[in-house]
């Protein structure tokens, strides 16, 4: 359970100590007051003065005063754990300054609000509402602060997430911004949270040296709230190193910093990690009352990660001690939690666990189902092309952290070469290099046009590799993740079957789902292997008269097996309209229009195809009465291969189908669109030449 620290920041100007005349100036002096009682975590008096700043602020209109205010006490709020009270506070700021310059700095708290209740669904789309909204901060330099704290905590709700990529390529711009401005605070909670990114991959010793560097800038700058964070960062990594003793050390400075900060208060996470370490340690009792006293102290401030995390150990511990139903009890408590996160880590750690439960505790079919969750989640996010781009991110991100070392060495060493040169030799190389300079001015002169030709080959090349590169992302997605998952359940069931422990009418249940997802997925191999055949050595049409009815009727045909099963009916009043194209491009093309309208049409309704000619074009029209197109996906249908979404009985798609639609009707010379209203249906319309 590792801490992490979002950046918060707000310019002020210059104020008056001894002002107490209620204008700007004085509520200026009451917010840096309340501040410099925030940073010794003093926040009874914090919330007085920001209070008291606000309600003058609006006495003399004083707008940006009053936002200022807000932050501050949101701020407090947030650091308090006091969620409720933030979330207040912002709702009612962001109605009151909805057209304010500074929006985008109310939006990012209340994404730091939600995520640090454990909802890190909601926080992604709320932080990047903030960071669109970045370009409405007039001053280019509280802009470009602000973009670098946004760096800070997309980094930090990346790594939550489990896109350590994104992640790191966060922290990289954040610090580089950090360490230009010479900013002692922000590089305090950086170097905490890449400490925690370290430790996520397992690099011990990574993150170790980063929480050292946070914890010595910390007292540097006499910040003990920083201080005792990345104490107990550093305790987390001992113990995940099996470093016992040193951890419950580190755990007990924490305290001890945390009692001088927030005395009467004690700390839930430290006790959670003091006995998480003693669980693993064997001393069971006393790894119990810790973990039940934190559990305790998270309910009473309701704070969902700290349910989540003190559950989960619990059901290890139990786990450990052979008390089996109690551990069953615990993992059946963090499971909801970890589904709802929104962190895939989390979701991870909770289904193995599970998984582990289930199956000592003789549940077979929660465990079967457990362990099909985890591998698909697993399948989704291990691929390598990921693992070779993090690779490279975090190799280029060393790069840059060693350059402060080269900095040293090569000034140390120019000053050596400086006492050793003597002025003769210093001409000489002077007179070389302008020679040098001089034929290298005139060779470049001669192949500047060269250079620029192949550097537009060169970038030609980039692109066509980096769309062969994105096709072949796509290919191995599809294959490792919808196409496996059917056989990775056909493997489970026959494992639980060799080993008797299916039997029946359980079996014969798990049989009809699995032939179901296998029928799913027909049409996606059928699509697959027609786009991989297009991207990769092009496709040639062949021109002809095809006959409508029956080529419609055979595809009816076809999908009336997923029909029977969602009871949908088909019908066809096609009579006799011939278009000219490639029968199998017209047959794809409509198979994936009746297909998808069984995926999102509910049980009983009935899907029709019908067709009108114009002078030289037949139009066919195929409508359901099902869920509808949401407005804000209209765009994406048809020119997104990634795009795709859940029928009304939970059937995947693979992104492919409409795409391919829409590519093959106008390699014929047609034209395809719909019309739809969400939960009114849909009505899809192919235009084809007439033959």
């Amino acid at each position: 359970m590792f801490v992490l620290v979002f950046a918060c920041m707000f310019s002020v100007q210059g104020q008056t100590e001894n002002e107490v005349i209620p204008d700007t100036s004085y509520v200026e002096a009451l917010l840096d007051d309340a501040r410099q009682f925030k940073s010794v975590s003093d926040y009874d008096s914090t919330i007085i003065l920001a209070k008291k700043a606000d309600i003058i602020a609006e006495d003399i209109l004083y707008e940006e005063g009053q936002l200022k205010a807000i932050i501050v006490l949101s701020e407090t709020y947030n650091e308090r754990y006091e969620f409720t009270k933030a979330e207040e506070v912002l709702a009612g700021a962001l109605q009151r300054f909805a057209n304010s310059d500074q929006l985008a700095r109310l939006y990012k708290l209340k994404g730091e609000v939600l995520y640090n209740q454990g909802d890190i669904i909601g926080a992604m789309p709320v932080l990047e509402k903030a960071l669109g909204l970045a370009n409405r901060i007039p001053d280019e330099s509280s802009r470009e602060q602000f973009l670098a704290t946004m760096y800070q905590t997309l980094a930090t709700t990346h790594m939550a997430f489990g896109n350590m990529n994104e992640s790191f390529e966060n922290f990289l711009k954040a610090i580089d911004f950090a360490e230009s401005r010479s900013d002692s605070l922000m590089l305090t909670l950086l170097y905490n949270n890449l400490g925690g990114a370290y430790e996520d991959v397992k690099e011990y010793e990574k993150s170790q040296y980063y929480l050292e560097k946070s914890m010595e800038m910390a007292r540097s700058i006499n910040s003990k709230v920083n201080e005792s964070r990345a104490i107990l960062n550093l305790a987390n990594v001992s113990r995940e190193q099996g470093k016992y003793t040193d951890a419950l050390a580190y755990y007990d400075q924490a305290a001890v910093l945390w009692e001088e900060l927030r005395p009467n208060a004690p700390p839930a996470i430290i006790i959670h990690n003091k006995g998480a370490t003693l669980s693993r340690m064997g001393r069971f009792k006393e790894a119990e009352d810790l973990l039940f006293r934190s559990l305790e102290m998270s309910e009473s401030i309701q704070l969902p990660q700290g349910i989540y995390f003190n559950h989960l150990e619990l059901s290890r511990l139990y786990e450990n001690a052979g008390q089996l139903e109690k551990s069953v009890f615990h993992i059946e408590q963090a499971l909801p939690l970890a589904r709802g996160s929104g962190s895939l880590s989390t979701l991870t750690a909770a289904l193995q666990q599970a998984q582990k439960v289930y199956a000592s505790a003789g549940r077979y079919q929660k465990a079967y189902n457990t362990l099909v969750e985890d591998k698909a989640l697993t399948d989704s996010l291990k691929t390598i092309e990921k693992e070779k781009e993090l690779s490279e991110l975090k190799s280029t991100f060393e790069i840059s952290r060693q350059q402060e070392i080269n900095e040293l060495l090569e000034e140390k060493q120019t000053q050596q070469e400086r006492q050793i040169r003597v002025q003769n030799i210093l001409i000489g190389a002077a007179i070389l290099i302008i020679l040098l300079i001089a034929a290298l001015l005139i060779m470049a002169r001669k192949t500047t046009r060269e250079k620029q030709e192949l550097l537009e080959e060169l970038r030609d090349r980039k692109d066509e590799l980096e769309q062969l590169n994105q096709a072949k992302d796509r290919v191995f997605a599809i294959v490792s993740h919808d196409l496996r998952s059917p056989l990775t359940s056909v493997q489970g069931v026959l494992e639980l079957v060799k080993d008797e422990i299916l039997k029946g009418d359980e079996l014969k249940q798990l049989v009809q789902d699995i032939d179901q997802s296998v029928q799913e997925n027909v049409d996606v191999i059928e699509d697959l292997l027609t786009w991989a055949k297009d991207q990769l050595s092009g496709l040639e049409l062949q021109s002809g008269e095809v006959d409508l009815e029956p080529l419609v009727k055979d595809v009816l045909t076809s999908q009336s097996f997923m029909a029977i099963r969602k009871d949908i009916s088909l019908e066809s009043n096609l009579r006799e309209q011939k278009i000219k194209g490639d029968v199998n491009a017209t047959r794809i093309i409509f198979r994936n229009l009746i297909s998808n309208a069984i995926k999102y049409t509910e049980k009983g309704d009935t899907i029709t195809v019908n067709a009108t000619e114009n002078k030289d074009s037949v139009t066919i029209m195929v409508k359901d009465n099902g869920i509808g197109i949401p407005k804000e996906s209209a765009q994406k249908i048809f020119n997104s291969r990634t795009w795709t979404r859940e029928g009304t009985k939970n059937e995947k798609g693979s992104g492919f189908g409409l795409s391919l639609s829409k590519e093959f009707t106008e390699k014929m010379g047609g034209k395809i669109w719909f019309e739809s209203e969400e939960g009114e249906g849909t009505t899809f319309y192919v235009e084809l030449p007439k033959a």
